[in-house]
């Protein structure tokens, strides 16, 4: 009897014992399908995140290959009203007002004008890089001092002041305001630019005087591109020949050139030989931008008498308004010094703002008068 009652109660703990040992393999198996759930997550996630990237990278499109592809100028459309159906819109013959102007210039939205057709407009591009400006400040030669006689200088021997606004051809809105600021300035356009026959255009009416920033080889390139139409130093001469008369072809009634970029082509003697032969043949004059201290152009311009001047000062390659400010006073000092002096500047709102406000300053100590005034 003792030991019948002893296997009784030894019954229950084996089954307990059975069922604990069921129960830890199902939790172990549960883990085991929880980590291949998660892995196969992560898996999935990995290649999803790869897929985007090959994806993104193949859209990209470099700034100097895309600023190749420049579209033609393009024309402006009404849009049609709600309920609708859209409809070809003939040209506005109302003048905009200048509140309109000045909040489409805020948000960069170009507004109608009566001599344009009427066109949706893309955003238009920009240039990836204004300019290449010299590590250190190329100064021009400094020509000899005029003597002038004592007391108060009559008005025809007031120092003299050409102020260029290079880079334009990209936003006719920004253009509009140098143009509307001072018709005295000199406006110089990138050839092949969506919106080069508007500026132009802006120009004449106003009575400014009209040059072309030819695109030429910086150093940098092919790092950095000068945009289409670029003469290049690896072309040919009757390949460079052909590309300059292409580009001055743009602008017919352009009276000079300076250049955009180009402190490894105005190094090259011969390429400069040859462009200052197709200048001298259209009696165009040209304005070294000097950005680089080993320019030739003046050499060569003076071998073919061509029409030269140097750039002074570079007045906003820092967009700093103290900056610029000094700048100009140095524009003046130079002007007093020589008899005459050039600055360059170029289509920001920041330089807009500092012209406006020391133009009046500017007239008062001399004249401000086009580039073609001071080439000899």
């Amino acid at each position: 009897m003792a030991r019948k009652s002893s296997c009784k109660k030894n019954t229950p703990k084996k089954t307990k014992k059975r069922s604990g040992k069921k129960i830890s393999l199902k939790i172990q198996l549960l883990k085991v399908f929880a980590g291949l759930g998660v892995l196969l997550v992560l898996v999935i996630a990995a290649g999803l995140s790869v897929h985007y990237l090959m994806l993104r990278k193949q859209a990209v499109t470099p700034s100097h290959v895309a600023e190749k592809r420049i579209p033609p100028e393009p024309a402006f459309e009404k849009k049609p009203s709600p309920g609708k159906k859209a409809e070809q819109s003939t040209i506005s013959q109302k003048k905009p007002s200048q509140k309109t102007l000045d909040q489409a210039f805020e948000k960069r939205v170009q507004p109608s004008e009566p001599d344009i057709k009427t066109a949706k407009i893309p955003s238009f591009k920009k240039p990836p890089v204004y300019e290449i400006f010299p590590e250190k400040e190329v100064p021009p030669p400094t020509p000899k001092v005029l003597t002038k006689p004592p007391g108060k200088i009559p008005s025809k021997d007031r120092p003299k002041i050409a102020i260029i606004i290079d880079d334009l051809g990209y936003d006719p809105l920004i253009a509009k305001k140098f143009i509307e600021l001072e018709p005295n300035l000199t406006f110089a356009i990138i050839p092949h630019t969506p919106f080069q026959k508007k500026v132009a255009e802006l120009v004449r009416n106003n009575g400014g005087e009209l040059m072309l920033h030819i695109p030429m080889e910086p150093n940098e390139y092919p790092d950095i591109d000068p945009g289409p139409g670029a003469l290049l130093t690896s072309m040919e001469p009757s390949e460079l020949i052909a590309q300059l008369k292409e580009n001055l072809e743009t602008i017919s009634d352009a009276r000079g050139i300076n250049g955009h970029m180009g402190s490894k082509l105005t190094a090259s003697s011969e390429q400069m030989h040859h462009i200052f032969t197709v200048l001298k043949q259209r009696n165009l004059f040209f304005v070294d931008s000097l950005t680089t201290p080993d320019s030739v152009c003046k050499a060569s311009a003076e071998s073919l008498k061509v029409p030269f001047a140097q750039r002074d000062v570079f007045i906003d390659h820092f967009q700093d308004a103290k900056f610029m400010r000094n700048q100009i006073h140095r524009l003046i000092k130079t002007a007093k010094k020589n008899g005459g002096a050039i600055g360059i500047a170029h289509p920001h709102k920041a330089t807009l703002d500092i012209l406006q406000e020391l133009m009046p300053e500017v007239k008062r100590q001399a004249d401000l008068v086009p580039a073609s005034q001071l080439v000899k």
